[in-house]
């Protein structure tokens, strides 16, 4: 479902500003459920193309970027819901730190504390949407430091695979910035294992990590419905 409405997109039957049609029109055109369009639709405002006015419907943003980024994200992903995200994204990053942990040498090790200090700056000012992008670019770049380490290219390229997902996380934080805290406070505790090469508590640190993130979207989920 996602990849047709993209298709709609890119090929220009849904034009920029214009309002989504209905989802009872939608799931009628592609032989799916209401539920199933309104997570769809629902996709496109979390990586921020779309935005829902209250009493009128769901809208493509009016940006020359929105094709951009549209055809940027990865079709992979974009056929899966966010809780199959988070279940790959945990099987990527868990293989990836025990690895990184076994691997990390003195210059990996110079080049990930480097990627947390920024991430520790980002963190100090939260308090505008743009903080928060910028917080989640930092979160981001950390990340795929700990991938760059394992000096496997495949696993690196699964793990900028999962990019646009990470970003999107922005659209909830935004949402309910307000009420749930940006930071997530286990990056030092996983960037220390790293630099002992202690790959079980590398691996409980991004257990942990993951735990943390899993319970702050699934309560935003509970906000939203």
């Amino acid at each position: 479902m996602i990849a047709d409405i993209q298709g709609m997109i890119v090929s220009g039957e849904l034009k920029l500003g214009a309002r989504f049609p209905a989802e009872r029109e939608l799931a009628q055109r592609f032989g799916v459920s209401r539920n199933t369009v309104r997570a769809a639709i629902q996709y496109f405002v979390m990586i921020g193309v779309a935005a829902t006015k209250a009493g009128s419907g769901t809208y493509l943003v009016n940006n020359s970027d929105v094709l951009k980024r549209v055809l940027e994200s990865r079709q992979m992903l974009e056929i899966y819901n966010w809780a199959e995200i988070q279940q790959a994204r945990r099987v990527i990053e868990m293989g990836i730190v025990k690895i990184a942990a076994a691997n990390a040498i003195r210059e990996d090790k110079v080049r990930l504390q480097s990627a947390l200090n920024k991430l520790k700056d980002a963190e100090k000012v939260i308090k505008t949407d743009a903080d928060i992008d910028a917080y989640l670019v930092a979160d981001y770049e950390l990340h795929r430091e700990i991938a760059a380490i394992t000096h496997n290219t495949i696993l690196m390229e699964l793990h900028s695979s999962l990019r646009s997902e990470s970003l999107a996380m922005g659209k909830i934080w935004k949402q309910f910035a307000d009420l749930m805290d940006v930071v997530n406070p286990t990056h030092e505790e996983i960037v220390s294992a790293i630099m002992r090469n202690d790959e079980e508590a590398a691996s409980a640190a991004m257990n942990k990590h993951l735990c943390y993130m899993e319970y702050r979207i699934n309560l935003a989920k509970t906000m939203q419905a």
